[in-house]
């Protein structure tokens, strides 16, 4: 699960004054990464929206520019998919860190 909104906010202020490991950062930048990354992709859908009047006589193109935005949509689930389980992974290693950290202070 990615951070939020204030969640994320929070976050990143927070790694801007403490010292936060490499896959805290990581994790708090993933999301900034997902939402320019999605970004680009609804400015790309946007544009190829907007020639769509033009076209609109030639079926052919509207299935073929209607096929593209599919395959974009579906590549982007995927990558979503994908940043879910790193951030599982990454949050398991960070718990697991935690566990080694606060039994060896014991």
């Amino acid at each position: 699960m990615l951070y939020r909104g204030t969640v994320l906010e929070d976050a990143q202020t927070w790694t801007q004054h403490n010292t936060a490991s490499v896959d805290e950062i990581a994790f708090v930048g993933r999301r900034q990464k997902l939402k320019q990354h999605r970004k680009a992709e609804e400015a790309h859908i946007g544009a190829a929206s907007a020639e769509l009047p033009a076209c609109s006589g030639h079926p052919g193109v509207v299935f073929v520019m209607a096929l593209a935005a599919t395959i974009a949509a579906m590549v982007t689930a995927q990558d979503a998919q994908n940043d879910r389980g790193r951030a599982r992974t990454q949050q398991a290693l960070a718990y697991n860190a935690q566990a080694n950290a606060e039994a060896a202070s014991r």
